[in-house]
């Protein structure tokens, strides 16, 4: 048993189609002129009819078109009204929509640590996909050091193979995906040891840039990274801010990896805040939904600077919901009276002793591998946490578009 948490115009009409043809009678009776028609026949797969009078025809002919042309109004009309029922259901606004999407995040282990077994799980739980959301760190343990790096290959590429997962990959950066390095008495960042050898040294280091690069699109059309951007959906009614929360936790300032090229040192907290915000405030999207790594609230609450940065901007503009990952597992947290709930997915591979079941707000958590998948429609959002040992739902919730 699955929990369940309540929580285009028409330029004419055709003629109409009888399924008869009127054919003239060319076997005149002698002494008739060739310009009167006296005899014709419709045929509808019987004899030729016999000939009648020219009264009896032009009688027929009025009542013909009588006809014809009670039968092309209705015709006319049939149409308009199929055309306004096809318009109606078109996504727009306040119309009817599903969007399906799977969100997963600390997954890039070369399809270890139950990251095939989480893939596997994913391509048979989508059903008419449209997206899949990565909440970042993609490639452990230091992300990507060139666009040719392997390691997108064999656990991106090699891994997410399922004829269901080839739609389009939205992701965020997480901390590893910065080149995170952590080993004692490590006073700066050693050069990459995978570096092809027509790469320069510049387009070869520990840092994002190898994950933003364009062309690791040419190796797979599915990968789209973006530091911060919107996703909009549904002729405006939905819109997705993903956005790169590393920057601001206060320890990476000081980490020896974060002078890497396009780092940590490199970012301004304050303006991807203040971005956010602008965003926000000019979306008229009915749902709104923010994308990152780092949890803004969660069991182990591992950094309040986060939180406290973004958590009342997501508030004061009605963010419905809140996805991320960085700890290795699965968990909802929400809070009656407001607005936002609190998705975080980060059972794309290895987990671990990650907390326990216990923490405010918190009303799931599961520490095994796994993911989740959602369906949003104009008024609800389904929110199905997934683990690799069963194909049902663990744990099922409901958000409505205005519910707090």
């Amino acid at each position: 048993m699955v929990p369940v948490h309540a929580s285009s115009a028409l330029d004419g009409a055709k003629q109409p189609d009888h399924g008869f043809e009127l054919v003239r009678n060319t076997s005149m009776p002698t002494g008739t002129s060739k310009g009167d028609i006296e005899n014709a026949r419709l045929t509808e797969g019987m004899e030729q009819s016999a000939p009648t009078t020219q009264g009896s025809w032009q009688a027929s002919q009025r009542s013909w078109r009588i006809m014809a042309c009670a039968t092309s109004l209705g015709l006319i009309l049939l149409v308009l009204i199929l055309a306004l029922s096809l318009t109606a259901f078109r996504p727009g606004k306040n119309q009817y929509y599903e969007i399906s999407f799977q969100v997963v995040g600390d997954w890039g282990r070369d399809g270890h640590d139950n990251q095939s077994a989480v893939a596997s799980a994913m391509g048979e739980a989508a059903s008419d996909l449209d997206f899949v959301i990565s909440v970042g760190d993609n490639f452990y343990e230091v992300g990507l050091t060139s666009a040719q790096d392997p390691q997108f290959k064999s656990s991106f590429m090699d891994v997410y193979t399922a004829s269901t997962l080839q739609v389009p990959w939205h992701a965020v950066l997480g901390n590893h995906d910065y080149g995170e390095l952590w080993q004692e008495g490590e006073k700066s960042m050693p050069q990459p040891d995978n570096c092809p050898t027509q790469y320069r040294a510049t387009d070869c280091s520990y840092g994002p840039l190898a994950q933003l690069d364009r062309r690791l699109t040419d190796r797979d059309w599915r990968w789209h990274l973006e530091r911060s951007y919107t996703l909009s959906l549904a002729n405006g009614q939905v819109d997705m801010f993903f956005i790169d929360t590393s920057p601001f936790v206060q320890e990476y300032q000081t980490a020896v990896w974060s002078v890497n090229e396009g780092g940590i040192l490199e970012q301004s907290w304050k303006a991807q805040m203040e971005e956010l915000e602008v965003r926000l405030a000019r979306s008229k999207a009915k749902w709104k939904i923010v994308i990152g790594h780092h949890p803004l609230k969660s069991q182990l609450q591992e950094f309040p600077e986060v939180g406290m940065a973004l958590g009342p901007i997501l508030e004061e503009h009605g963010v419905q919901a809140y996805f991320c990952g960085h700890e290795h597992n699965l968990q909802y947290l929400h809070r009656q009276g407001e607005s936002t709930h609190h998705v975080v997915s980060g059972g794309g591979s290895q987990t671990g002793q990650y907390g326990n079941s216990t923490g405010q707000d918190l009303l799931l958590f599961h520490p095994g591998s796994g993911f989740v998948q959602c369906l949003l429609s104009p008024k609800r959002l389904r929110v199905d946490f997934m683990s690799i040992n069963q194909a049902d739902p663990i744990f099922r919730t409901y958000i409505d578009v205005t519910q707090a």
